[in-house]
């Protein structure tokens, strides 16, 4: 344990102050050998079979079963529910159709019109399937419009469109073929009633007073998916059905002939915006005959 001098400075007389600072730049002893002998080893032995005798604690994660609301149809569920449902699944279509050109090219999505098989009554597996489509559509929306048949889909009185990116379902449009619309104004379709098409307040109105427009197109409904809503895609459909609903090569439909028969306050906003200041700021509303 005892500091020794280097072999350089052995043999030669140091004051006590050059010593002690020579010793302290000397390395320190190396520590004992023996420090880690078999006291050691049996001691750290015992210490680890006490560790292996003790019980162990498994920890649980905790899983909290709060309820959930669907992105896709809005339907609260918990948590079990949540882990169960497959509402997406309707908005698939395997099925073909007439491709139509999309109004925007760079969009991500295509048109397509569904065949008259698709109406109801088809029998088909593409009926079965438009009918599951309708029916999550109408839960979305709370519509009580009926599918259009096979008949009406196979004259051209209405008319299917679909959005889809691949096979999935982004928007549906339903269009009709009329005459004639009857102009109200914002506030008007605001205060009616938003179960009753048209509204109870519209229908007891005189028809002498209303101003009549011609109209080539009617929009009976027109339905986006929740996650892709806020993107135009119901203004692309709508162009697009324009240009489905006028002869080949011909121009697209006139926005100022285009009427619609949606007056929920979500609808009257759309319609307001997609026909602009074309009647005076005021909305053409048909009522379906069907």
């Amino acid at each position: 344990g005892e500091r020794r001098l280097p072999r350089s400075h052995r043999g030669r007389l140091y004051s006590g102050r050059a010593c002690a600072a020579m010793l302290s730049v000397c390395p320190p002893p190396r520590s004992s050998i023996g420090k880690g002998g078999p006291g050691a080893r049996r001691g750290a032995g015992r210490a680890q079979a006490s560790r292996q005798s003790q019980p162990r604690t498994q920890l649980k994660q905790t899983v909290l079963a709060m309820a959930r609301r669907c992105r896709e149809c809005g339907e609260a569920l918990s948590a079990l529910e949540a882990a169960l449902h497959r509402c997406a699944e309707v908005l698939e279509w395997p099925h073909g159709g007439e491709a139509l050109a999309a109004p925007d090219a760079g969009c991500g999505y295509r048109i397509m019109r569904l065949p008259a098989a698709a109406g109801a009554g088809g029998g088909g597996a593409a009926s079965a399937r438009f009918e599951a489509l309708w029916e999550f559509i109408r839960k979305d929306l709370g519509h009580a419009f009926s599918p259009p048949s096979t008949d009406a889909l196979t004259s051209g009185a209405c008319q299917l469109l679909l959005a889809l990116r691949g096979r999935s379902v982004l928007g549906m449009l339903m269009i009709d073929r009329v005459d004639s619309a009857d102009l109200y104004t914002e506030r008007e379709l605001m205060e009616g009633d938003d179960d009753a098409i048209p509204p109870e307040p519209l229908r007891a109105s005189s028809v002498s007073q209303r101003r009549t427009v011609k109209s080539t197109l009617g929009v009976a409904l027109v339905w986006v998916r929740r996650s892709d809503r806020r993107k135009r895609l119901a203004t692309v459909l709508v162009d697009a059905a324009r240009q489905a609903a006028s002869p080949l090569g011909a121009a697209p439909v006139p926005v100022a002939e285009v009427a619609f028969s949606q007056t929920t306050h979500v609808g009257c906003a759309f319609a307001r915006r997609y026909v602009g200041f074309e009647h005076d700021g005021c909305v053409p509303v048909y009522a379906p005959d069907w």
